[in-house]
């Protein structure tokens, strides 16, 4: 079954285009030693923003003009993009990116990667005494990780011991989840693409 091709351009993990499109889940996996990166972004939403002339509809509109941007977002000789997908799972809509980083060890720091896929707003990482660490503020949840978690009042501390050659950790958003689902909207395109197909 034919998937449609998505360019999940994120300004933050959680939030697309001045905060009209949320996820309520966001998972981040990597491979030090492959330089495999896989971002997947679970329950895709519509929300109201800051914008006038907001529509669900029209931010449908902008992820399709997403699938056919075939701009990079980073540096081809140091990121390579290996596949990005929107699919249905668990009655929701999601989107996964996966890319290649061509030479993991030409960076200064894993910090220095990680950080090149996330607002350092939302997700702080550093290296300190030889160590990975990412600060989470306490409005996040974690779901799940391979790295020991320190908590405090105000935020989340993941820690990585400096030979771990596999990042992962899932993270979603505290308290209420809002917003209008676009499953429908990716049934809808997914159906009349079947139905072109069949002719």
């Amino acid at each position: 079954m034919k998937r449609i091709i998505l360019l999940l351009c994120l300004c933050t993990c959680f939030m697309l285009m001045n905060g009209c499109l949320t996820a309520e889940r966001y998972s981040f996996t990597f491979d030090y030693d492959t330089g495999r990166v896989e971002m997947i972004y679970h329950d895709i939403r519509s929300q109201k923003g800051s914008e006038n002339d907001y529509s669900v509809e029209k931010d449908w509109e902008y992820l399709k003009e997403l699938i056919v941007d075939t701009k990079p977002e980073y540096d081809p000789d140091v990121a390579e993009e290996i596949a990005k997908e929107l699919f249905e799972e668990g009655g929701v809509l999601s989107g996964r990116r996966i890319l290649r980083i061509k030479c993991p060890k030409c960076f200064p720091s894993k910090a220095a990667i990680f950080s090149m896929f996330h607002d350092s707003q939302e997700w702080r990482f550093e290296i300190i005494n030889d160590e990975l660490l990412l600060f989470i503020s306490a409005g996040k949840k974690i779901v799940s990780t391979n790295a020991k978690i320190v908590k405090t009042k105000s935020n989340q501390i993941l820690v990585w011991p400096k030979d771990e050659k596999k990042i992962e950790f899932v993270a979603r958003e505290g308290g209420l989840f809002g917003g209008v689902s676009l499953l429908p909207y990716y049934q809808k395109e997914k159906d009349a693409l079947k139905r072109d197909k069949g002719k």
